[in-house]
């Protein structure tokens, strides 16, 4: 089992005889990640031109076959878990007996997401009270069925499609008839989203009172136009970026009645809701608070101003308030902030001591907050540690109970704890002599599973030998132990200092190297299911248990912040042109709390 394999210029993950698990092999120039005889797990196959995440026989899991175009999941005969099929066309997420969560599916009561014998695409069915995604037998996509409350999200008989359809008073998020895109009509009080008549992008439209997203009128792309109450997006004659204009034509972001008000929220909530995240470079959604005095802007022209895009010094700010100031982007000092409080100050990225910062506290310490002695960490500066939670002793917890402590970096013995009981020490999962270490205290030596002489090590200090598997006399090293010794682990130190950290219920790690910039550490329960493609056109699906579905299509521009159910912490970077802000109560930033509903 390797680390890196330097002979044929390899570098391996696990390498046993001929079951081998390979990270990148060069041979035939496949990228592999698991081997096994013809029970192979491959991450791409150049030889065949074949895409696996694991083969076996017939119970086969793929990621992406081209031979017989078959993409898999997970395959185990009956009760089986496909992500695409072509022999008998059926895409399954997880297929149990009567109990059946597909992905694509054919039987009744089923959540499908595409099913060919009927040619249906559900969600989730059950009788009359179904909720549909996709249905081909009336060529008819719902988001929603129940009875003659239905909601759409597209119908073929008439060519349109619905999200919300409840007699006249119909959601619609595309009509063909008059090539016009909906997104919710109620007679003459319609929200559009996309008129080709007058080649105008609506958002709702009320007579006079129209909340438009783009207006060709003038060339002004508005929000929401209410007389002269107006919330734009975009003006061009006085080139304004506006979310809410009253009066003076301001733009607000927030509001004190239903959110606290330094809270730029981005939510789409229980089991009747469908999130539709389509970003192109130009595009921003957001959602709007009604705010007092206290205004945080999206862009305004005087000097309490929050800028999406500035045109005078060219600077991109998020929010400014006296020297209060939030920034996303700035361009005279080169420097992008994310929030700015007198010292104080949250740093998304400083170019002067080109440091990446998130909140920085008079050392200019990236933290992700600060509470008196009480400090969560992400990046330490003095000590150059790096922190999660750092309290009194300045220790990175994840989650501390009494003798039962969850650690995730200590500084006193510089200790990496994912999970201490008594003795502080960093398990993963500890059952006696049977114990999983993460890092261990006294010898200072990194393990990933201990079992008495049957030890998996990761990094020993004491001969200073990197072990990834070690069994009796058959030890697998990563790095040689006499002249090519590896002497340290580096978990990542990457361009811009970029670190992602991802943290599930401490039952399942899972490892996700991106190419060359990330480094994304992912604990997930057993049944958590996260596809994250980040090329330049990225899909990401999101699958949170049973019943949620979170489609995400952000293509290179995108950046996005999101942390899961209270012990998890996901930092995605993307190049920082467009900026998603999902914010949540708990003085938490750019955190997206999406429980399983």
């Amino acid at each position: 089992m390797y680390l890196l394999g330097v002979d044929k210029k390899a570098m391996y993950l696990l390498g046993v005889d001929k079951e081998t698990l390979y990270l990148i092999g060069v041979y035939n120039e496949t990228l592999c990640l698991l081997g096994v005889d013809n029970e192979t797990m491959y991450l791409l196959g150049v030889h065949n031109v074949t895409l696996y995440l694991f083969g076996v026989d017939d119970e086969t899991l793929y990621f992406l076959g081209v031979d017989n175009k078959i993409m898999y999941l997970l395959g185990v005969d009956n009760e089986t878990m496909y992500l695409l099929g072509v022999d008998n066309e059926t895409m399954y997420l997880l297929g149990v007996y009567n109990v059946t969560l597909y992905l694509l599916g054919v039987d009744n009561e089923t959540l499908y997401l595409l099913g060919v014998d009927d040619e249906t695409l559900y969600l989730l069915g059950v009788d009359n009270e179904t909720l549909y995604l996709l249905g081909v037998d009336n060529e008819t996509m719902y988001l929603l069925g129940v009875d003659n409350e239905t909601m759409y999200l597209l119908g073929v008989d008439n060519e349109t499609m619905y999200l919300l359809g409840v007699d006249d008073e119909t959601l619609y998020l595309l009509g063909v008839d008059n090539e016009t895109l909906y997104l919710l009509g109620v007679d003459d009080e319609t929200l559009y989203l996309l008129g080709v008549d007058n080649e105008t992008l609506y958002l709702l439209g009320v007579d006079d009172e129209t909340l438009y997203l783009l207006g060709v009128y003038n060339e002004i792309l508005y929000l929401l136009g209410v007389d002269n109450e107006t919330m734009y997006l975009l003006g061009v004659d006085d080139e304004t970026l506006y979310l809410l204009g009253v009066d003076n034509e301001t733009l607000y972001l927030l509001g004190v009645d239903m959110r606290p008000c330094t809270w730029l929220e981005l939510m789409m909530r229980p089991c009747t809701c469908l999130e539709l995240m389509m970003r192109p470079c130009t595009c921003l959604e957001l959602i709007m608070r009604p705010f007092d005095d206290e205004t945080m802007y999206l862009l305004g022209v005087d000097d309490e101003t929050l800028y999406l895009l500035g045109v005078d010094n060219e600077t991109l700010y998020l929010l400014e308030v006296d020297n209060e100031t939030m920034y996303l982007l700035g361009v005279d000092n080169e420097t992008m902030y994310l929030l700015g409080v007198d010292n104080e100050t949250m740093y998304l990225l400083g170019v002067d001591d080109e440091t990446l910062y998130l909140l920085g506290v008079d050392n200019e310490t990236l933290y992700l907050l600060g509470v008196d002695d009480e400090t969560l960490y992400l990046l330490g500066v003095d000590n150059e540690t790096l922190y999660l939670l750092g309290v009194d002793d300045e220790t990175l917890y994840l989650l501390g109970v009494y003798n039962e402590i969850l650690y995730l970096l200590g500084v006193d013995n510089e200790t990496m704890y994912l999970l201490g009981v008594d003795d502080e020490t960093l398990y993963l999962l500890g059952v006696d002599n049977e114990t999983l270490y993460l890092l261990g205290v006294d010898d200072e030596t990194l393990y990933l599973v201990g079992v008495d002489d049957e030890t998996l090590y990761l990094l020993g200090v004491d001969d200073e030998t990197l072990y990834l598997l070690g069994v009796d006399n058959e030890t697998m090293y990563l790095l040689g132990v006499d002249d090519e010794t590896c002497t340290c682990l580096e978990f990542i130190m990457r361009p811009c200092t970029c670190l992602e950290l991802m943290m599930r219920p401490c039952t399942c790690l899972e490892l996700m190297m991106r190419p060359c910039t990330y480094l994304e550490l992912i604990m997930r329960p057993c049944t958590c299911l996260e596809f994250i493609m980040k090329p330049c056109t990225c899909l990401e699906l999101i699958m949170r248990p049973c019943t949620c579905l979170e489609m995400m299509m952000r293509p290179c521009t995108c950046l996005e912040l999101i942390m899961r159910p209270c012990t998890c912490l996901d930092l995605m970077m993307r190049p920082y042109t467009l900026l998603e802000l999902i914010m949540r109560p708990c003085t938490c930033f750019e955190l997206i709390m999406r429980p399983c509903t």
